[in-house]
């Protein structure tokens, strides 16, 4: 059953992967429009180049905690996490790029961010001061 809002895996045509993706629009109980949450474009549904059960991962584990906050963080909390670290020495983010827990990140987007965890095919958690994205790297 799909509905608004919800998470959904589906090909990202300018990412050009198959990604999780927020249903924003339903025809006749189906996706119609969706929106990347690696990339943030709102583009019509298509169906995964991968089979996939059709809620991500990480929605069907919504009630879990995890160890980094979901939200924006605190000025505080966000030097906190950085305090120590050496952020000249921070590394632009690619895709191609491949990154390892701790690693400090320049996004073009979201800023200065600290990958706070690895998770399965090739994508990294990744804290910024507003708040935790999900991103792909190690793409050749």
């Amino acid at each position: 059953m799909y509905s608004a809002g919800h998470d959904i895996d589906t090909y990202c045509s300018r990412c050009k992967l198959d990604l999780a993706h927020v249903i924003i629009a339903l025809s006749a109980g189906q996706p119609v429009r969706v929106l990347c949450k690696t990339c943030n474009s709102e583009h019509a549904f298509r169906k995964p180049k991968r089979k996939t059960t059709g809620v991500t991962k990480r929605a069907a584990s919504k009630k879990s905690t995890t160890s980094a906050p979901q939200g924006p963080l605190s000025t505080e909390a966000y030097h906190q996490m950085l305090s120590g670290r050496d952020l000249s020495r921070s590394r632009r983010y690619t895709i191609k790029e491949t990154f390892e827990v701790d690693d400090v990140v320049d996004h073009k987007k979201f800023g200065i961010g600290l990958v706070t965890k690895m998770l399965g095919d090739q994508k990294i958690e990744v804290t910024f001061r507003e708040g935790v994205k999900i991103l792909i790297h190690d793409r050749a």
